[in-house]
């Protein structure tokens, strides 16, 4: 029950972060290719049930592999709350060149 939780917050946060990290001129192009690629996740996981044969683990070890990788590249997104939508892609570049808060704690650790 809790896996399909995480996964119906997982695509309310595409449609969410879309719109608030893309400019207006391509906020709907955006909003496509990112629901398209999660459509194309949600058509490929079934596959990965064949899996089972080659190795017990493999669909489990595939899985929660992209979900680490999803959660730690989304780490790198630019923070939005209290901000406007970006109109121009100026915005846009302006909102990603801001440092986060663990961007400064990557950074140090890196020093």
């Amino acid at each position: 029950m809790a896996d399909k939780f995480c996964v119906t917050i997982s695509f309310s946060v595409v449609y969410i972060w879309s719109a608030e990290i893309t400019p207006t001129p391509l906020r709907s192009t955006a909003l496509g290719v990112f629901s398209m690629s999660s459509r194309i996740g949600g058509i490929l996981v079934p596959f990965s049930i064949a899996l089972e044969d080659v190795w017990l683990s493999l669909p489990v070890v595939i899985i929660g592999s992209a979900s680490i990788v999803a959660g730690l590249l989304s780490l790198f997104l630019p923070e939005t709350k209290g901000r406007p939508l970006p109109s121009t892609m100026r915005d846009t570049e302006n909102l990603y060149r801001q440092i986060t808060h663990i961007e400064r704690n990557v950074d140090e650790k890196l020093i």
